[in-house]
């Protein structure tokens, strides 16, 4: 895989910096005024968690499918984006447990980029997991 094949969560990163640049005051005011550090920690686990559950129910199920279709591209960009986004989110992880000891601006931006490239990476998986369920018919 090459640099333009993860334009979704590179497109969608950037789109969360802009979003978070055009609302800088309006953030920092938030966190001021509230304590919302733990569920972004609790956010990034779930998210964690849900995408491993499902990396290793998909690929659980390859056994049972034919040899070319195991061995095609686009299982194995599947399988890039799986571990790309758990990559991704596992630094959304580390980087929300030193934002609930401390709260920064600049520490909640990585945090928010690092969520909405992991949304990128979503989006990717999604569609690629149809290209796979199309190929099995």
């Amino acid at each position: 895989m090459n640099l333009n094949d993860y334009k979704p969560p590179i497109i969608t990163g950037i789109l969360s910096l802009i979003v978070i640049f055009l609302f800088k005051d309006s953030i920092i005011f938030t966190i001021q005024s509230n304590n919302f550090s733990g569920h972004l920690f609790t956010v990034f686990s779930l998210l964690f968690g849900l995408v491993l559950t499902s990396y290793s129910i998909f690929f659980g199920i390859l056994p049972s499918i034919k040899k070319d279709i195991r061995k095609s591209k686009d299982m194995g960009n599947i399988n890039s984006y799986f571990k790309s986004c758990l990559f991704i989110l596992l630094i959304g992880i580390i980087v929300s447990l030193i934002f609930l000891f401390y709260q920064n601006y600049y520490i909640l931006l990585i945090t928010l980029t690092t969520l909405g490239i992991s949304m990128g990476f979503f989006y990717e998986i999604i569609l690629l997991t149809n290209i796979f369920w199309k190929l099995t018919d």
